[in-house]
């Protein structure tokens, strides 16, 4: 289970060894392309972070579901964040849930 978070995003911006991902200003592409995109870049910073020994990585996607795509990029982090997908990398309950964010508690590396 995951913390959820509704206070000030910005002071969380201070937590050490953190990496950051926007998704607020992706590029154009039919709806497929950009969830394939938003997939595909939150499990390669999942596993980058582990094996660079980052302790955080922080997904911005705003908090304004008006504009479809940035509302569906926050789905479909959120939903990584919650599947049996991101186990290997994160720790659930050391993870941040806020309505502008996720912050993704990273897994030691375990690998020599």
């Amino acid at each position: 289970m995951v913390i959820q978070f509704d206070g000030d995003w910005a002071i969380l911006r201070n937590m050490p060894n953190m990496h950051y991902v926007d998704f607020n200003c992706l590029e154009a592409g039919n709806y497929y392309e950009k969830m394939a995109k938003v997939h595909a870049v939150v499990m390669q910073a999942l596993k980058d972070a582990q094996a660079k020994g980052v302790d955080y990585v922080m997904f911005t996607y705003g908090n304004s579901t008006s504009e479809a795509f940035i509302g569906t990029a926050r789905s479909m982090v959120r939903a990584i964040m919650k599947s049996k997908e991101s186990a290997p990398f994160i720790i659930k309950k050391r993870s941040i849930e806020h309505r502008s964010g996720f912050i993704a508690a990273i897994k030691p590396n375990s690998q020599p």
